[in-house]
């Protein structure tokens, strides 16, 4: 299409969109006069296009608007603003006012002069009655809501307020009209991050309503919130409920207090359904039963009752909770499913739930056995199973002490008046100030009450007594009263003078010891404890020592090794007989061998050591092992000169001896097969046959003889061609006997490479000395050689199944034995393994490494 005809076609579909668009349309020049107008604008204001080209904007805009129009127009004109939106009036033709919502943009020309604005009319009349009507309605509504005693205020979608009723403005302490249109966050900061500002946002985002209480510290009150989200904003609830809230947090600490006298009962005490299953128990019930609370609570009182007992329910439990007082014995099962008697004492509670206390009867029940052993025991056993319970008021000094109290001091119930000065009348007149102190800390700090004293018995002797007591205080911190127990520990007392005596004697043992030990520290080292002959050892006195750690002192040769000790008893793992050095006090190092415990000495953890100085032991050991060596040597030297011998003797017997003897047969035969012979006599003939047999057999002697020492085919043909022809040796001479030579492919065609002759001889030696020992004494009825060859080592393998023999042990064998063996071996450089077991047979392995091989040989096997 050419430019002239695209140009008109877009000015085409501007105009059509001009003229049919929904809202008012107008270019007005900068004067004001109305340059093009469009339909709709027609409808708006009643005037028709020709009527509006004679007149202004001025003419339409309602004269309380006009200002205002002008003042935006010259700012407009003048470059400061790119445009403006506003509601104004208009005036219609008739005379009518309408309302209009204005947008105005200015086009200038390339020079930036103005050409002439574009304005969009919409009338806004429908939204300007709905408003209204809206307004109305929210009068009504703000009517009703100034009438509810809750506060309530409206926000919008921005966080402003759009309404504020009067109970609101009493808690803000605001007036409700200065916050409207305010933005929340902005007029109270401090609630930005609380619960009120995450629980609004959360409502808004999920349009869901939310309802929860919290505390708003600014103004130290409770609320209970509720927030009902829209998509215009929220509409928030609020009541203050603190008053409800500290008359529920007074319950809660009246219920704290009680539940601590609860839990320190030294009875379990048990709250229960009608139904019998379990509500609540303190910490003694608990540990009685041996559940958790958690598990408790998941059962009913049959589950814990022995079975034959279960029956009882049905009758004793309507009574009592009938308003009759229960007190009977019940046999009772733990967790763990042992049982024991209990006295229960039970009653009915306001809500419906009984309340049981249970007494662990099992210590009375030891008791009453041990009556019939002895009168004496059990009076003891009573006075040890049962305490002695006191009540005591400090503001009046009421006092009541059970009659078990006075029992364990001696006394009939009638005898000790129920007063306060029963008490620190028997106390022994050194303790008095210590009681006393102790109860006033306890009142006063709350310091827990728990004191060890004596008291004074009927008898007039003094009783180590264990008294504990508990108090109760009101709201403002006064003694209300106090209450608790008394326990004679007079016999753990005794037990703890015979164990300081025990203590005594220990240390007397200990410190004359012969063995060096120590007591120290476990965790810092510090030492608390050393015998003389530990002294002795070290070097130190003993007052140089106490005091101070071992590491300060240099002792540990190797310092982290203390720790790795300590890991080890920590660990559970024993510390016996473990190889160590100690540092004396001179730098000489001591070779020793200790042992450790982890032990409780007068109430700390503290390792003890044990050591035995074995410097000396070790020094000869080690001169042992030296001579052993130079003997290992000198066999090994023994060994060589050996084979020295042996291939000089084969020599011998093969250059001399047997060419001799070889000669000799000749010259022999010869002289037989001359005719010299015939004339001979028959005598003589014989003779010189006898000679010629016995130089046979002589030759045969020499060279198997020559084969023991040396074999030919070893020399010739290497290992395997040896080792093939002594097995058939041995296989002519025990034909019971399975025996097979074993090649792998590695090992099947001849390596180019061949052993050193010391290394061929060496090896053959060995497999020939095993192979012997498991004909002679294994008792084995299939023995197998193998031979395996590769470019890393040459391995010789000879296993039996026969009866084995064990591993630690040296059996009897042949001329060289395991160590022979093992000494040939190492002389050329091999290792020999020997896996053996009584009733699985032996298995010896040599290995040559490659290393001892040589250049190849032109011989083939």
């Amino acid at each position: 299409m050419p430019p002239g005809d695209a140009a008109r076609a877009d000015n085409a579909a501007l105009r059509a969109v001009f003229e049919h668009a929904g809202v008012g349309m107008a270019v007005v020049a900068p004067d004001g006069r109305f340059l093009q107008v469009n339909a709709k604008l027609c409808e708006i204001v009643g005037y028709s296009p020709a009527e509006l080209r004679h007149k202004t904007f001025h003419d339409l805009t309602h004269p309380d608007d006009l200002a205002a129009d002008l003042a935006l127009t010259r700012r407009l004109l003048a470059g400061e603003l790119p445009g403006f939106t506003l509601e104004r009036r208009y005036v219609r033709k008739d005379g009518t006012v309408v309302g209009v919502e204005l947008t105005v943009a200015l086009v200038r020309d390339a020079s930036g002069a103005p050409l002439y604005s574009v304005s969009a009319i919409n009338d806004i009349t429908a939204r300007r009655r709905a408003e209204a009507k809206a307004e109305a309605a929210r009068v009504l509504l703000s009517q009703a809501f100034e009438r509810v005693t809750d506060a309530f205020v409206a926000l919008d979608r921005d966080w402003r307020y759009t309404y504020v009723n009067a109970r609101a403005g009493e808690i803000f302490g605001r007036k409700p009209e200065d916050l409207i249109g305010k933005h929340i966050w902005t007029e109270f900061p401090e609630g930005v991050g609380q619960p009120f500002h995450r629980a609004y946002e959360r409502a808004l985002a999920e349009q869901k309503p939310v309802r929860f209480e919290d505390y708003y510290p600014p103004y130290d009150r409770w609320f209970e919130n509720i927030v009902y989200p829209s998509p215009d904003g929220l509409s928030i609830y609020f009541h203050d409920i603190t008053e409800r809230k500290r008359a529920e947090q007074a319950l809660r600490d009246s219920e704290r207090r009680l539940r601590s006298l609860f839990d320190q009962a030294a009875d379990g005490i048990f709250v229960l359904t009608p139904d019998h299953r379990y509500l609540d128990a303190n910490t003694a019930g608990l540990q009685m039963l041996g559940y958790s609370r958690e598990e408790l609570l998941q059962l009913r009182l049959p589950d814990v009752l022995a079975e034959h007992e279960r029956s009882r329910l049905s009758a004793e439990v309507p009574t009592m909770m009938a308003g009759r007082p229960h007190l009977a014995e019940w046999e009772h099962r733990r967790k763990d499913g042992s049982t024991f008697p209990a006295e229960v004492s039970a009653r009915p509670l306001s809500n419906g739930s009984y309340l049981a206390i249970v007494r662990d009867l099992s210590a009375r029940r030891q008791a009453e056995q041990a009556l019939h052993e002895s009168e004496a025991r059990y009076r003891r056993a009573v006075d040890a199973a049962y305490d002695g319970i006191w009540e005591w008021d400090p503001n009046t000094g009421e006092d009541y002490l059970s009659p078990r109290w006075k029992k364990l001091l001696g006394f009939e119930d009638h005898e000790l008046p129920n007063r306060e000065e029963s008490f620190f009348e028997l106390i022994h007149p050194d303790d008095r100030p210590l009681a006393a102190d102790a109860i006033r800390r306890h009142l006063e700090q709350r310091v827990p009450y728990e004191l060890e004293l004596r008291m004074r018995h009927k008898s007039g002797e003094y009783r180590w007594i264990l008294t504990r007591g508990q108090a109760e205080w009101d709201a403002q911190g006064k003694p209300l009263r106090m209450a608790g127990s008394i326990t004679d520990i007079t016999e753990r007392k005794r037990a703890e003078a015979e164990r300081l005596a025990a203590l005594a004697r220990f240390e007397t043992l200990f410190r004359h010891a012969p063995e060096a030990m120590s007591i120290s520290e476990l965790d810092i080292g510090r030492f608390i404890q050393v015998n003389d002959a530990f002294c002795t050892m070290v070097g130190y006195r003993r007052e140089e020592l106490i005091g101070r750690t071992s590491l300060d002192l240099g002792m540990w040769t190797d310092p982290a090794g203390r720790q790795r000790l300590l890991d080890d008893l920590r660990g559970g793992r024993t510390v016996v007989a473990t190889q160590g050095r100690v540092r004396t006090r001179s730098g000489e190092r001591r070779d020793t061998q200790f042992s450790a415990a982890r032990i409780d000495f007068g109430g700390a953890d503290c390792l003890l050591l044990m050591f035995v100085d074995v410097t000396d032991r070790l020094r000869a050991q080690r001169q042992v092992e030296a001579h052993e060596r130079q003997l290992a040597d000198l066999a090994r030297r023994l060994m060589t000169k050996e084979e020295e011998e042996r291939k000089a003797l084969a020599q011998t017997l093969h250059d001399r001896f047997a060419q001799n003897l070889a000669a000799a047969k000749l010259g022999v035969e010869g002289v037989l097969l001359q005719g010299d012979a015939a004339r001979m006599a028959d005598g003589q003939r014989s003779a010189l046959r006898r000679v010629v047999d016995s130089l046979d057999e002589a030759l045969t002697e020499v060279r198997g003889l020559l084969t023991d020492l040396r074999p030919p085919l070893l020399a010739e043909f290497g290992l395997r061609a040896a080792l093939r022809q002594e097995i058939e040796s041995r296989r002519a001479l025990h034909p019971r006997v399975e025996i097979e030579l074993l090649a792998p492919p590695s090992a099947a065609a001849w390596p180019p490479q061949r052993l050193a002759p010391s290394a061929e001889f060496g090896l053959f030696y060995i497999a020939r000395e095993a192979l012997a020992n498991a004909l002679l004494h294994a008792q084995a009825h299939r023995i197998t050689v193998e031979l395996y060859i590769d470019e890393v080592r040459t391995r010789v393998v000879v296993r039996d199944d026969g009866v084995g023999f064990c591993a630690g042990c040296e059996p009897p064998h042949g001329h060289l034995g395991l160590t022979g063996m093992r000494e040939r071996a190492a002389l050329i450089g091999a290792t020999l393994d020997i896996d053996a077991a009584i009733g699985h047979g032996t298995t010896v392995t040599a290995t040559c490494p490659a290393a001892a091989a040589l250049p190849a040989t032109a011989e083939a096997q």
